[in-house]
Parts: C-alpha cells; structure tokens; sequence
C-alpha cells in the first residue's frame, strides 16, 4: 500500500507554476473556490457559505 505523508507539504515549483501549502494569507481565494456551486458540484464537500 502507497503511504504518503503531506504532515510537510512541499513547494514544488516547474517553469510555470508554483504549488504550495494554502495559508492564511489565501482565505479568499479559496472561499471564491469553495463557495462557487458550479465547482463544488466535482468535490464532495459542502458549499462553503462563510470564510470560518
């Protein structure tokens, strides 16, 4: 079995994208993200109605 441990996430950086760990700092982007119906129709979580 595959055991992957993200406790550290890494940065992992190509020529044209940057991933990191989401922070503080990206609140609202992700409740942008996680508040918009069309997008979370894919993800099986609930619709994010307040920045908490």
């Amino acid at each position: 079995m595959l055991n992957i441990n993200f406790s550290t996430f890494p940065n992992l950086e190509t020529e044209r994208l940057k991933l990191r760990r989401a922070d503080f700092h990206d609140i609202n982007e992700l409740y942008a993200l996680r508040s918009d119906t069309e997008i979370m129709k894919y993800i099986p979580r609930p619709v994010a109605t307040t920045l908490d």
